[in-house]
């Protein structure tokens, strides 16, 4: 629990700097995060709060009503109200709490903003003994002869020497919204009715007026009514700083939530930057490079076939990096609809465009001190790259519909599988773009130039895959090392990696021999020798090889039909002419 309060420099630069006391609390009550102002409050050090929970500063609390506490909160996401907490010497104090609903790395929890209000506290005096209100700027009217006795610290408040101006009819000529406070004094001394209100004086500037009421009876006979002034401007000003600190702290909440969902994205630990699987000479060569400028902050372009594992080395650069306590954020240009890749890439103010109803953080702006991945980048639509370029350049953006440049300190690494050369000739991708990412390229090898790995990486995956299917594998047999090594693997490793999960699916035993899962010999012959087949089958295999890269996907980007530059439709009449079902494309 310790980990999830150490929330870096937004503890430091924010939460430790606000004038009030805050603490975090989960759902069982028990404190996990307290500033230096809740410490001396409370008179416990830090490292002393921390074993401390809601029960021992607010003796009030029970954990039935703490339980209804936290589900009000959950629900509705805050709640303001006024508690009385004891401090280690067993004196209490009075405090409005604002509390917000939050969750980071997982972990629900409340963050509770505290100020001290037992200096303007009054509601137990005016209870108990009116006299002692008095003292602090008090009144008290007898309604049987009219006569008023004023405090010298009330007569101040109202900046007058005369007792006789402090009677309520002319009390409401000082104050702004006088008819209120003339039926809260009719309501008090005819029905006993008393009353709390803030009043906003006439003067320039104005001042803000909290004005207590509470009548005093004789059996049922009303016979006096005292009542407190305050001062209470610099509190309202503190109210309006306290509000932006809360909508400061949901923001900033929010950022972490989102970057915290892309954290947990991250590749599973036994593929990691350090420990990526890998046997031949000729792929350590390719982790030469990624560990040679990882820690620089140049701009990366990893090319390379489809399945090649472009992410894993983006992870890598990344991880290796000076930046790795900052998130890698990763946007997949292939996968985001034209219309929103520039609000999803840059943000967007609401109101933006139809539909734009909330602020939108980019990822650009989350990706701020870290690194972000751009991979399919050859799919990023032309009139995007200038505002990508200027990125590149000078480290800027502006938000859709924002009127303030945003200033960006962020890394970028993109992937492609695609000849940008190619596209730039084309006119589909600008040659200063292509030059500003291409500072230093890394080419990502196919899986039939690295065989040396394919056993080491279909033993990875048959482990991840029986312990997800709860089976008993631990081992390839040897002729099916043999086969797998024998294969080109057209999808390389996002290939291999199918290929062993529906092995795992369809087989059992200790030991993972050859089956029906494996490419037919005469298959896999054809592909890596090049031998001849019929038009018509060598169309089949071609097609079938297309969508099991695609994942059966045919249409759109990233489709067999833009792999195969042919018109989707006509690939699909193909596809049905040669008899192409969804199970010949994942069990052949």
């Amino acid at each position: 629990m310790a980990e999830i309060a150490e929330v870096g420099p937004i503890k430091e630069w924010l939460v430790d700097t606000l004038p009030y006391e805050v603490f975090w609390a989960n759902r069982d009550g028990n404190i996990i995060y307290g500033n230096q102002i809740l410490c001396d409050r409370l008179q416990y050090k830090k490292s002393e709060l921390t074993k401390l929970s809601i029960f021992d500063i607010n003796s009030t609390v029970t954990s039935e009503s703490w339980r209804a506490h936290w589900e009000k909160v959950r629900k509705n996401g805050s709640d303001n109200f006024k508690a009385v907490h004891r401090n280690r010497s067993g004196k209490f104090y009075e405090v409005e709490v604002y509390a917000q609903f939050f969750s980071y790395g997982g972990e629900q929890m409340i963050c509770a903003i505290l100020k001290d209000i037992s200096s303007s506290s009054f509601y137990k005096n005016l209870i108990d003994n009116v006299e002692s209100i008095a003292k602090v700027g008090g009144w008290n009217l007898d309604l049987q002869d009219g006569t008023i006795l004023v405090t010298k610290e009330a007569l101040s408040i109202f900046k007058t020497e005369n007792k006789e101006d402090f009677h309520p009819n002319k009390i409401i000529h000082y104050l702004k919204d006088a008819d209120l406070f003339k039926k809260s004094i009719v309501k008090a001394t005819r029905n006993a009715v008393p009353f709390d209100e803030v009043f906003e004086t006439k003067e320039n500037p104005s001042r803000f007026i909290r004005a207590i009421v509470k009548p005093v009876l004789k059996g049922d006979k009303i016979f006096k009514i005292v009542g407190v002034y305050q001062d209470v401007t610099e509190g309202k000003e503190r109210d309006v700083q306290l509000h932006r600190a809360l909508e400061e702290i949901k923001s900033l909440k929010d950022k972490l939530e989102i970057e915290n969902e892309y954290l947990q994205e991250e590749i599973s630990a036994k593929i990691n930057a350090d420990n990526i699987i890998c046997k031949s000479e000729v792929y350590a060569k390719v982790l030469e490079q990624v560990h040679l400028v990882a820690p620089t902050a140049t701009t990366v372009l990893i090319t390379g076939e489809s399945g090649t594992g472009k992410e894993l080395l983006a992870s890598a650069l990344h991880t290796n990096s000076l930046r790795k306590e900052r998130p890698l954020i990763k946007v997949n240009c292939a996968t985001l609809p034209k219309e929103l890749i520039e609000s999803e890439l840059f943000g967007h103010k609401k109101g933006a465009f139809t539909g734009a109803v909330d602020d939108k953080v980019g990822k650009f702006t989350l990706a701020d001190g870290g690194t972000i991945f751009l991979d399919e980048i050859g799919e990023l639509p032309i009139d995007l790259q200038s505002k990508l370029l200027r990125v590149l350049q000078d480290g800027e953006f502006d938000e859709l519909g924002g009127t303030k440049t945003i200033k960006v300190d962020v890394r970028v690494i993109a992937a492609t599988n695609r000849r940008l050369e190619k596209m730039i000739k084309e006119g589909t991708f600008r040659e200063d773009l292509y030059y500003r990412l291409n500072v230093f390229p890394i080419y990502n090898i196919p899986l039939r130039d690295r065989k040396e790995d394919i056993p080491l990486l279909a033993q990875f995956f048959l482990e991840k895959y029986s312990a997800k299917a709860g089976k008993s594998f631990r081992r390839l047999s040897k002729k099916t090392v043999n086969a797998l090594m024998a294969y080109s693997f057209p999808g390389n490793i996002r290939e291999l990696e199918n290929l062993i999960e529906r092995a795992v699916i369809v087989e059992s035993g200790t030991t993972l021999n050859i089956g029906s899962w494996m490419p037919t010999e005469s298959e896999s012959e054809s592909i890596r020798t090049g031998g001849l087949l019929t038009f018509e089958e060598a169309q089949r295999q071609h097609i079938i090889r297309a969508l099991k890269q695609t994942d059966g996907k045919v249409s759109g980007i990233g489709g067999a039909a833009g792999i195969l530059d042919m018109n989707a439709k006509t690939l699909f009449a193909r596809i049905k002419k040669l008899g192409i079902e969804k199970e010949t494309v994942f069990n052949s």
